[in-house]
This record gives C-alpha cells, structure tokens and sequence, in this order.
C-alpha cells in the first residue's frame, strides 16, 4: 500500500450527515442489476460538505467531481483500482447508510493484496491519496436487508 489513508469517525455534524442521507435518496440511476450510480452536483455535495471537508482536514482542496454508489447486498466493485486516472489526488470515502452494523461486514479493502481493511459505518469518511492506493469495496454479508451506500468526492489540492 502506497497511499496514505485517514479515517474519520462521526466526520459531519449530525444534521448535515442527515442532510447528505436525505438528499442521496433521489435522482439515482441503475448502473446494472446490483449498483446504482448518481451525480452529486447540488451545493449540498459540491460547497457545503466540501467546505466541511477542507475545514476539518486542513487541506486546500478543490473538487473534480462528486457522486454516489449504491450496492446490494452481497455485491461490490471487486475490481481492485487506483483512482489516479481521475486526475486527482485524494478521494473522500464517505459510508452514507445512517444505519449499519458491523456484524453486516461491507468495507474497503487497501492495498495490492488487501493489507488494511476500513468497516462500512455511518458518517465514516476515509480520505486517502489516490497515487498506487489500490482499493476495492466489499461484500456484505447475507444478513443484510438493504444497500449500502457511499458518497464520494475526488479532490485536488488547489495549489497544484
């Protein structure tokens, strides 16, 4: 594993994360039968989370796009990535389920050969750097009665 990799528990304030899981409930379009993708265009995503972002990290970055993913249960994007060819050089991670529990397993898998694994749990937000930061969602288990959602920003820092 190349990339640095922060996590942040409890990372917005209660009323914007719900904000964030109120607003995540529209506009999505089926990507194929197990994942759901949209763009995260509204001020919401693109000003005020990313300001919070900013604010809380103390880094100077500027967005190049933000979207959502959902998956169903016992799916994922098992296709290990970088994130590099997105010309940016952090992702922000956010698990945007207002209720999850860990016995339902779902994360993020880091590294060529899954060294460092991240629990899926609401209001999570795992920054890292997308240089050689190979990663991969994971299943959650059968358990699991709903999807699991994340929001996610790619960023750029503004002095690049």
């Amino acid at each position: 594993m190349s990339g640095k990799i922060e996590i942040f528990n409890n990372f917005f304030s209660e009323e914007l994360f719900k904000k964030l899981v109120k607003q995540n409930n529209n506009n999505w379009e089926a990507r194929d039968f197990f994942h759901l993708y949209k763009d995260c265009i509204e001020d919401l995503y693109t000003k005020e989370s990313l300001n919070e972002i900013i604010h809380f990290t103390g880094k100077n970055f500027i967005l190049k796009r933000a979207y959502s993913l959902g998956s169903c249960p016992i799916t994922s994007n098992l296709i290990r990535h970088c994130d590099t060819h997105e010309n940016s050089s952090h992702t922000a991670l956010l698990y945007s389920n207002p209720h999850w529990n860990s016995e339902w397993g779902s994360g993020t898998f880091f590294g060529s050969d899954n060294q460092h694994f991240v629990q899926a749990a609401p209001n999570k937000l795992v920054l890292f750097e997308t240089k050689d930061n190979w990663h991969h969602a994971s299943p959650s288990n059968m358990n699991v009665q709903m999807w699991r959602f994340v929001i996610v920003w790619k960023l750029h820092y503004a002095n690049i």
